[in-house]
């Protein structure tokens, strides 16, 4: 009987009046509480010093070694019978050697990638001249970097009475290579 006299109730309202009910209902249930309203960045910063320093610094410098003022060009060299365009460098001191052998212990774990790319710039080998005095006697060891993938990559190396002690830290920096093989072709 209860069900009956709401849908009588009902029938009597007409349309529009349900459609207001609603309208009421859903205007009371609408006025919560907002959230307030999100901070916002200034459109520009004006007479900041600061533009680009991050706020995570420190202390300790970290850099990629380079070699100011090493000498290098193209030379053409025979090894192994065959003749190469390589490229001559020439350390003129330790400091400059000790450069160079930071680059290489650097760069060494990336060899198998850098020297198929090396080669594909048309690079085919390397002169290591250590000479001081040209016209001083000189000797030569000729290596070459065997690598899968790879045409062999001679490397040349030059030296004199002068700079013997510094070619031998050379081929022993080349011999200790985990990562490539080196051969020695002579002495």
């Amino acid at each position: 009987m209860v069900k009956n006299k709401k849908m009588i109730i009902m029938n009597r309202l007409g349309f529009p009046s349900r459609l207001l009910l609603i309208g009421i209902g859903t205007w009371i249930c609408s006025c919560q509480q907002q959230e307030p309203a999100r901070k916002k960045m200034p459109e520009t910063i004006t007479g900041s010093s600061d533009w680009g320093k991050s706020d995570f610094s420190t202390s300790k410098q970290y850099s990629v070694p380079t070699i100011a003022d090493l000498y290098y060009g193209n030379i053409d060299i025979i090894s192994g019978g065959e003749s190469y365009q390589c490229i001559r460098i020439n350390p003129i001191d330790m400091e400059q050697d000790s450069s160079l052998f930071s680059l290489v212990d650097t760069y060494s774990v990336l060899a198998n990638l850098l020297l198929p790319q090396w080669q594909q710039q048309g690079n085919k080998g390397l002169l290591i001249d250590l000479r001081t005095n040209v016209s001083l006697e000189g000797k030569r060891s000729d290596f070459y970097v065997q690598q899968k993938e790879l045409r062999p990559i001679p490397i040349v190396m030059m030296w004199d009475i002068n700079s013997e002690g510094r070619a031998q830290n050379y081929i022993h920096k080349m011999q200790s290579f985990k990562n490539i093989n080196v051969v020695k072709i002579n002495n």
